[in-house]
């Protein structure tokens, strides 16, 4: 698979949906070679760029966001309204800020587009679905050092006909609810606690 992933003759593709099809299923991001690389990684450095694009949405959600596990794996958050994945922006390069990813997947088109219009100045309809919101300039309403800016949405159908209402923004290092549960400051860090309320009352 790896030796397919760096050929550049136009059956290589071919070869590399072979190999990781149902019939062989070849490991396409954990068997590494002997410099440390994956098959992904070979594909993704090909001049190819119809391998390119391909090894790019292989197993992806949406054609571009990774989730180790897939759609099944324990996610961040799981609520009536919504699911958070940690996912990995494959169109983004390695050391990108913007790669590693929440992907707020919401139940709901309505409550979607209501938190949609909450995050944004301009009007959504305006900014295409998948479009990055930083390339336009005053689009997120808050300030991101108060509250997780948001990097695109996405209001699409998938392959399969299914529509996804989805907001992606920068994995943060630890959630609220992982701080206030390990850190175990409700009735010990009351200094901690006032921060908390008065930074989340000034970010509304």
């Amino acid at each position: 698979l790896h030796l397919a992933a760096a050929a550049e003759v136009d059956c290589a593709l071919d070869i590399c949906k072979i190999l990781v099809g149902p019939y062989f299923r070849a490991d396409f991001d954990k068997t590494e070679d002997s410099v440390g690389r994956s098959a992904r990684t070979i594909a993704l450095a090909n001049s190819n760029p119809n391998l390119v694009a391909w090894a790019q949405s292989l197993g992806t959600f949406l054609g571009r966001y990774w989730i180790e596990g897939g759609m099944g794996a324990p996610p961040l958050h799981k609520s009536a309204t919504c699911t958070v994945h940690h996912a990995v922006d494959v169109l983004k390069k390695k050391g990108d800020s913007d790669r590693e990813v929440a992907i707020k997947i919401m139940v709901q088109g309505d409550q979607f587009r209501r938190e949609l219009a909450a995050r944004l100045l301009l009007d959504p309809q305006k900014i295409p679905s998948g479009t990055d919101i930083d390339h336009v300039q005053r689009v997120n309403r808050f300030d991101k050092n108060k509250v997780v800016k948001l990097l695109r949405y996405h209001d699409e159908v998938d392959e399969t006909g299914t529509c996804i209402h989805c907001l992606v923004m920068p994995l943060a290092d630890r959630s609220m609810d992982i701080i206030i549960q390990s850190e175990h400051v409700a009735g010990r860090e009351l200094h901690l606690i006032k921060h908390i309320a008065t930074t989340t009352a000034r970010a509304l």
